[in-house]
Parts: C-alpha cells; structure tokens; sequence
C-alpha cells in the first residue's frame, strides 16, 4: 500500500468495501506528517450487518490500528479524521491489510476435500478392466 497522506480536519477514506462477506483485518500504522507533533484526531468504522446500518464507532487515532471486518458486514469504512496533518501506512509485519482470515482457508479446504472425495468416488465406482 502506498502512503496515504491525510490533511488536518479532512474526512479521509482508508478502506470502502462495498460487497462481500469474507471477514478481513486491516493494519495500519498512523503517524504525524511533522515528526514530534503528538498525533491527535478520530478513526471512524462504518459497517452494516449484512443491508442493515450499524451506528459509526470512533476510536482516538493511535500510532496503530488493527480494525476486523466481520462475517455479516456487507458495507464497510474505514475513515480518519486526523487534527494535525498525518501519513498512513500499513506495516511491513502486517498480517492485515484486507487479508482473508482463517475462514477463507476453511473453505478453501472444504472444497479441497468435496472434489477429492468426489474424484475418489468416480474411481471406485467404475467396473474393474478385465
């Protein structure tokens, strides 16, 4: 991810996910544009339960941020609103950054094992070459 530089007493939007289901963390690491100058504004989480809205959560900007995105959360935001200007950035040791979490490999194994199962019942039930 590139640096997102976000300006002071802007709305800046990180993360819009409009569809999908998949639970996700994201990772990042807010620091102020001006090195020494304490870091102070809001973080803003929007999210909807499947079609319905959920009210925003604000959370005081820290110098990192881990936000999950669950299972049911078809519409989702993430926004700052920083007092003094900052850079965004998602850190190299990062497990998130929009990635799947374990429930994608669960189902990424489930489908492993239908055709796996499916494929060894095809071979069983071929008659025997004579």
């Amino acid at each position: 991810m590139q640096p997102i530089h976000a300006p002071a007493g802007q709305r800046t939007v990180l993360k819009k996910i409009r569809q999908g289901s998949i639970p996700m963390e994201f990772d990042y690491a807010i620091e102020p544009a001006t090195p020494g100058t304490p870091l102070e504004g809001l973080m803003e989480v929007t999210a909807s339960q499947w079609i319905l809205p959920q009210a925003p959560k604000q959370f005081p900007l820290e110098t990192r941020h881990r936000i999950k995105r669950g299972m049911w959360n078809t519409f989702f935001t993430i926004t700052i609103i920083p007092d003094v200007d900052v850079v965004v950035t998602q850190p190299e040791d990062s497990s998130g950054g929009g990635k799947p979490s374990m429930f994608l490999w669960l189902i990424l194994a489930i489908a492993v094992l239908i055709v796996v199962a499916a494929a060894g019942m095809m071979l069983m039930s071929q008659p025997p070459s004579s």
